[in-house]
């Protein structure tokens, strides 16, 4: 099945779930990350007037579809999750957003990552950015568990701060409450995968993943001071990066068996295949130094 013939089944199923409950929705288009073009919707209840409503990502749900999951399973699924969300964010969705416009009450919760510059030419007219290399740091508000909130030139302007004061706050706080987790790929394979994953098939090129705590948008863990140093020492060499996401990065001991055109013929076989588009970081490898203890590409 097409994605619109996807989209066209897909709403109208919605309509008669959300008719029998007396719920509206509205659909709409959002440019994300990368300047990806994305669809979803969000609903409305006549009984709740909410500033605060959790939005959802049509495409995310094509996937699963195309992994097996019914329509009728995700329509359920759907306003199952919308219920919950309502239900522990009750009045507090409007509380919410004034805590939000009020930077005192804000400044905490603002973190910052690394996102891919070229990509993002027309998001990044409408948010603060610094660049990075080739890339570019931007500044996001975390929403507990309902994702986050990317802060944009009207955000800034209402909080009457900056650029400059909200990079340095984003980037303070990263540093402090986002600390890094720095694992062994064949660990995170074994979590993900559990006891059935069979180590004596895995490469035995040593590969580790540097990410924060959450890893969600740690892209940012390669700006806290002195990390790769630290890395680097530990591992008695040099590093590539390579950019595996948004959210996280690979982190290989550089040898004479791995060249930058290898990498980057690898990272961009992946991004082709494996990556979502809207979490692309970019589409070659980064070298760390230990002598210059900079990063180049």
């Amino acid at each position: 099945m097409t994605y619109e013939k996807f989209k066209r089944d897909f709403i109208a199923k919605l309509t008669e779930k959300t008719k029998e409950m007396n719920i509206t929705f509205r659909f709409q288009k959002f440019v994300k990350n990368n300047d990806v073009e994305c669809e979803g919707f969000s609903f409305k209840s006549e009984k709740m007037n909410l500033r605060l409503n959790p939005f959802f990502y049509l495409d995310d749900y094509f996937e699963l579809y195309k992994e097996g999951s019914s329509i009728d399973e995700l329509v359920n699924e759907i306003v199952e999750k919308w219920q919950c969300a309502i239900n522990d964010l009750g009045s507090a969705s409007n509380t919410f957003v004034e805590k939000f416009l009020d930077f005192q009450q804000a400044k905490d919760h603002i973190y910052c990552a690394l996102l891919n510059k070229q990509r993002n030419k027309e998001r990044g007219k409408t948010i603060p950015h610094k660049d990075f290399l080739d890339l570019i740091q931007a500044c996001y508000y975390e929403v507990n568990d309902y994702g986050v909130i990317w802060i944009n030139l009207e955000t800034l302007k209402a909080w009457g701060i900056s650029k400059e004061e909200l990079f340095r706050i984003a980037l303070e706080n990263t540093e402090k409450q986002q600390s890094y987790t720095f694992s062994t790929m064949l660990d995170i394979l074994k979590e993900l995968c559990g006891e059935t994953f069979e180590t004596e098939n895995f490469s035995l090129l040593p590969m580790y993943v540097l990410s924060n705590k959450n890893r969600n948008l740690g892209s940012g863990t390669i700006l806290y001071p002195g990390l790769l140093s630290k890395i680097s020492k530990d591992l008695d060499a040099d590093l590539w990066l390579i950019p595996s996401s948004i959210h996280e990065w690979i982190v290989v001991p550089k040898t004479k068996e791995m060249n930058y055109d290898q990498l980057k013929t690898m990272i961009q076989d992946v991004n082709t295949g494996a990556v979502n588009e809207r979490d692309i970081l970019s589409d070659h490898p980064y070298l760390y130094e230990r002598k210059s203890d900079k990063i180049s590409f």
